[in-house]
């Protein structure tokens, strides 16, 4: 197991070193250091709390599928969203069902199986709002006309498959019991618990609020991206953002990621800054600037829900 996590941590800290030399090599270190002294007070301040409005979005969406109250939730996904950026391989994806067994006593399949519902509506969102994108951005592009098939395809992969789980996992249920795995029943016997989970979802008042709620998230994260230029002294047209954002949320798809994002995260936001026509030095250098404030952000807001979550119980306790 240590051996599995060193292998992967290596594979990490390799990922984040090859690829910021390849930033560093577009750009001076003074000229991240110059951007980020020069930033806009105003501005930046709304961007964070428009930030933290997004993660309070998100905590009505799971109060939405798991039942809880808000207010239990705000700082679990505060500290969920924060080691979401820390971990690599999305190890940190796991730390929402984890966290919600360990403090609130909540089934951890019951809990991942409504993150995977909740996760399955955000990439939904970024699809049609891509497709939004291709029609409203200043410059339209041959290879991105090419793509459009690609991307309606995984649009509706992705919405089949969200179907499939909530209104007919029973078929899934009943296929995986006819399995033999005589070695493996503990684990299958899990996996079916795992899937029935899914038959509570089966609401269209609840799944339209939690699309709802996800689609006002992406709103809400779109105008943090707008503030956030706005604080490094850049005024993007709002039909361009339409496109760019969605390219840049893409990166959180990754299985791949460096330490803290580093790397992958920008990968994403240059492609899109370039589609629009910025230089690819600019580009780097306003992806690392979204980055950093994005990632000050997510720890200002981690450090409050961490604190908070401690305050109420041991935080030794929910790892061990």
């Amino acid at each position: 197991m240590k051996s599995k996590y060193l292998l992967k941590l290596i594979i990490s800290l390799s990922i984040t070193l090859a690829l910021a030399l390849l930033l560093f090599s577009q750009i001076n270190l003074s000229q991240i250091v110059d951007i980020l002294a020069n930033l806009n007070p105003i501005y930046l301040l709304v961007a964070v709390l428009s930030y933290g409005f997004v993660l309070l979005l998100r905590a009505i969406r799971f109060s939405v599928l798991l039942k809880l109250e808000t207010r239990e939730l705000v700082p679990i996904v505060m500290t969920y969203n924060l080691l979401n950026y820390m971990l690599p391989f999305k190890i940190g994806e796991l730390s929402l069902p984890y966290m919600l067994k360990k403090i609130k006593k909540h089934s951890f399949t019951k809990a991942l199986s409504c993150l995977i519902i909740a996760r399955s509506f955000d990439f939904i969102i970024v699809i049609l709002m891509l497709l939004s994108g291709f029609l409203v951005a200043d410059r339209i592009f041959t290879e991105l006309a090419r793509a459009l098939p690609m991307v309606l395809l995984l649009l509706v992969f992705l919405m089949s498959l969200t179907y499939l789980l909530i209104f007919k996992s029973h078929y899934f249920v009943l296929l995986i019991s006819k399995i033999k795995l005589s070695k493996f029943e503990g684990i299958k016997e899990k996996f079916i618990t795992f899937l029935k989970n899914f038959e509570s979802l089966k609401s269209e008042k609840l799944l339209m609020r939690v699309f709802i709620l996800s689609f006002l998230a992406f709103i809400t994260g779109l105008i943090n991206t707008y503030l956030i230029l706005l604080s490094l002294g850049y005024n993007v047209a709002a039909n361009n953002l339409l496109l760019i954002v969605p390219i840049g949320v893409l990166s959180g798809i990754l299985p791949l990621q460096g330490i803290l994002g580093l790397g992958t995260f920008e990968s994403f936001w240059i492609a899109g800054f370039v589609l629009m026509g910025y230089s690819l030095p600019v580009a780097v250098l306003i992806s690392l600037g979204i980055h950093v404030i994005q990632l000050v952000s997510a720890g200002f807001f981690g450090l409050i829900g961490w604190l908070k979550i401690r305050k109420s119980m041991l935080w030794s306790s929910i790892f061990l």
